[in-house]
């Protein structure tokens, strides 16, 4: 489906008499794309195994992101616009611990990268390696719905989401009540819902939410977690320009949510104990002073302390 579509792009679309050697057929550039995001191995013996120039990697690389991210982005990374679409989404995330009306589940996840030629240090988050961060809401079957990527390693998680579009138009895509779900690291909004601050007094009702909000929201950390177990070249980008690294980023998501289309057989990228393991940045943030939200969370924590 992919090669059908991409043979269609301007990026595939080539002179009958350009000169020079024959162009890549697009079939086995992407073939190329695909071995290169999905395996860790090096751009030579990539090269050598498809009997190519070293830089034609690169090369095939860069044109079937480039045609992947702008033809393919709104029809495969998008929020449900159907009623059926947003039903469905909302009774798997109702069926996990029963929490009511959540449209996804957000969290950042670090792309861990070589170290930049400029500022450097701004890349270095608080594990220790030189990262970029991914923002993503997925749905209640591991599909993104929203992804922005780009910010240095080093930056909150709060900081990243107040300078993402969501953070703009979440209450629009949220409307009418629907609900996101964020870790402590996010701010408390009235379509963006974070568990009670653990301060050591929280009685048995918030304790209860806190609990049923993490099994929920687990499921973006599942996703990222398959994210980089299909495709292993996120688990360290070996890329001089950012500009790449950004492409690939944005390419293996639009991919994922389209193998999920069409394959369901996740547990060979993904460890069941993953939700143990957070990869956000997880240092609270201050509490939202937005009392009709913290009133809406209070009410949600009774409703499912009597389930």
């Amino acid at each position: 489906m992919l090669a059908r579509h991409l043979a269609t792009t301007t990026e595939f679309q080539f002179e009958q008499s350009h000169g020079g050697r024959t162009p890549i057929a697009v079939d086995k550039a992407l073939m190329i794309c695909l071995w290169t995001l999905a395996k860790p191995d090096s751009y030579r013996a990539i090269a050598n195994l498809f009997d190519v120039p070293k830089s034609t990697v690169l090369l095939c690389v860069r044109r079937v992101c480039t045609a992947t991210i702008r033809t393919c982005c709104a029809q495969f990374v998008k929020f449900p616009k159907s009623k059926q679409e947003l039903t469905s989404n909302m009774q798997g995330f109702a069926n996990m611990r029963g929490m009511q009306n959540v449209l996804g589940a957000i969290d950042g996840s670090h792309i861990a990268i070589k170290a930049p030629e400029v500022e450097p240090a701004a890349y270095v988050n608080r594990k220790g390696f030189y990262s970029i961060v991914l923002q993503a809401v997925v749905d209640s079957k591991l599909m993104f719905m929203d992804c922005y990527a780009g910010w240095p390693g080093s930056v909150h998680d709060a900081r990243v989401f107040k300078n993402s579009p969501l953070f703009n138009f979440g209450a629009k895509v949220c409307s009418p009540n629907c609900l996101i779900l964020g870790d402590a690291a996010y701010p408390l909004k009235s379509w963006l819902l974070v568990p009670y601050r653990d301060n050591g007094k929280l009685n048995a009702v918030q304790r209860n939410f806190n609990f049923v909000h993490a099994a929920t929201r687990c499921t973006v950390e599942r996703a990222f977690a398959l994210l980089k177990g299909r495709f292993r070249r996120l688990k360290y980008l070996d890329m001089k320009h950012m500009e790449d690294i950004m492409n690939v980023i944005m390419t293996c998501c639009i991919f994922h949510n389209i193998c999920l289309l069409s394959d369901r057989d996740t547990d060979l990228f993904v460890n069941a104990d993953v939700c143990d393991e957070p990869d956000g940045d997880m240092v609270p943030v201050r509490e939202c002073n937005d009392q009709d939200a913290c009133t809406a969370r209070d009410e949600i924590a009774a409703m499912l302390s009597n389930l």
